[in-house]
């Protein structure tokens, strides 16, 4: 707690105490320094990948959480950290999901080489969607040109 303290700087205000007229302002910083980690464990819970946020986007975004956390004394494992990103995924990762749960030794599986599998499975979906959006565009100009002949 020392360390929190005085990495917020309220070190001094435990030590030396405060003016009367300052006690407001000590207390809204002390119940910041209360609550800011609950806020904080409540965004890694609840925490989701968005339909068109990109994985690496979304792992940024739980590394950030889970740094500030780490700020305020509250460690948390690789191993939480996998098993959050996993399960926060949308439909479109379920194969790439259970390929990586049943392949992998999740307890020794970094962010990093989770964020490389899922990336590159992105760019899969990716190039396969637009291949997809080529093709039916690529038909659709055939039916026009077919009409065309036919009169």
């Amino acid at each position: 707690m020392h360390k929190l303290f005085k990495s917020k700087d309220l070190w001094e205000l435990i030590e030396n105490g405060y003016e009367e007229s300052d006690k407001e302002n000590c207390k809204k910083r002390f119940k910041a320094i209360i609550l800011h980690p609950a806020t904080l464990r409540h965004d890694f819970e609840t925490t989701q990948i968005k339909n068109n946020e990109s994985v690496q986007n979304f792992i940024i975004n739980v590394v950030g959480v889970i740094n500030q956390m780490e700020i305020f004394g509250e460690p948390i494992t690789n191993q939480v950290v996998v098993a959050k990103v996993l399960q926060s995924l949308i439909s479109l990762f379920d194969y790439i999901v259970v390929t990586i749960e049943e392949s992998k030794d999740l307890s020794k599986l970094t962010v990093e080489e989770l964020s490389g599998s899922l990336q590159a499975h992105e760019a899969y979906l990716n190039r396969s969607s637009e291949e997809m959006e080529e093709k039916a565009l690529h038909v659709k100009s055939e039916g026009a040109s077919t009409r065309e002949f036919d009169k």
